[in-house]
């Protein structure tokens, strides 16, 4: 989604080179909860407040189903949850500083790495999206260039037995992302 709306706002053609290199992932948190299955009627969700990772977050309730979305919203804001049975309250804040709420809240829907740059763990999560490959993360080139030689060249060094240890060894792709190489972890 990123990328297509980069291209529709620049007139460019970038197109994302396969494979893939990590999805950030995005979960729900809770301080209060162990479980979706606790979450109380009336609790309060603290959601992102940009247009993309609060969709995210509705769609990640959504799929639990604890809300219904209207259907017909293509990016829904908490203003398109068409069905609430649990009546739950929906706040949203900046995604940065959205772990600094969860002890306000009942549970809050974010990627994980903002629960780490917080100082928070990103472990315990209640549930996690079912998107992520449509928020994977990889390099982009220009449509003209995705065949290219360097292009396969450059891939087959970054997904290497090598790179993808070196870059375990400076993550935790538990924590807040996890490598798409086929066959690598």
């Amino acid at each position: 989604p990123y990328l297509k709306s980069y291209n529709e706002k620049n007139g460019t053609n970038l197109v994302m080179v396969e494979p893939k290199t990590f999805y950030p992932l995005f979960a729900m948190y809770s301080d209060k909860w162990d479980s979706v299955d606790e979450l109380p009627d009336g609790a309060t969700i603290g959601l992102c407040n940009d247009a993309t990772n609060q969709a995210r977050g509705l769609h990640l309730l959504e799929s639990q189903g604890l809300i219904t979305l209207d259907d017909s919203v293509e990016s829904p804001t908490m203003y398109d949850v068409k069905e609430n049975p649990h009546n739950f309250k929906f706040i949203e804040a900046e995604m940065s500083v959205l772990p600094q709420s969860i002890k306000d809240v009942d549970a809050i829907c974010l990627a994980a790495g903002h629960m780490v740059n917080a100082g928070l763990s990103a472990d315990g999560y209640l549930c996690q999206s079912v998107d992520n490959d449509t928020y994977a993360v990889g390099f982009a080139v220009r449509a003209e260039d995705k065949d290219a030689q360097w292009v396969k060249d450059f891939m087959d060094a970054f997904t290497s037995q090598e790179q993808v240890d070196r870059i375990n060894e400076k993550n935790t792709p538990t924590l807040s992302w996890k490598i798409l190489f086929e066959g690598k972890e």
